[in-house]
């Protein structure tokens, strides 16, 4: 949920090219999914997939300790959902813990690029 009043001019046009690049990217089973825009005269709103497992920080807030597999497998998973970004020619420009989406709260054996 974004309020118009408090963006800039620029911030609009970042807001169309997000919402570009999240729907040329649907087709990724390792990109956050968008789901809808809907936008009052206030508030533009961004409907994404549901992902209960949390984001990647808050889980090493939880536990911060993985295995060595778990670790290889959420690396990969990270690496392919950039190369899906890369071969449509974006680059991610945020790459960080909160920006991991996890499937589930207690095994990151599925992550998300958000």
């Amino acid at each position: 949920m974004m309020r118009k009043q408090t963006m800039k001019p620029h911030h609009m046009e970042c807001v169309v090219k997000e919402v570009r690049s999240l729907r040329d990217l649907s087709d990724s089973n390792l990109v956050i999914k968008l789901l809808q825009v809907f936008e009052s005269d206030n508030t533009i709103y961004l409907i994404l997939e549901y992902v209960k497992g949390g984001d990647l920080h808050s889980r090493y807030q939880r536990r911060p300790v993985m295995n060595p597999k778990q670790q290889r497998e959420l690396m990969k998973q990270l690496l392919e959902g950039l190369r899906d970004m890369h071969k449509k020619g974006y680059i991610h420009r945020d790459i960080k813990p909160r920006n991991v989406i996890l499937a589930a709260p207690a095994d990151p054996m599925q992550a998300y690029a958000s």
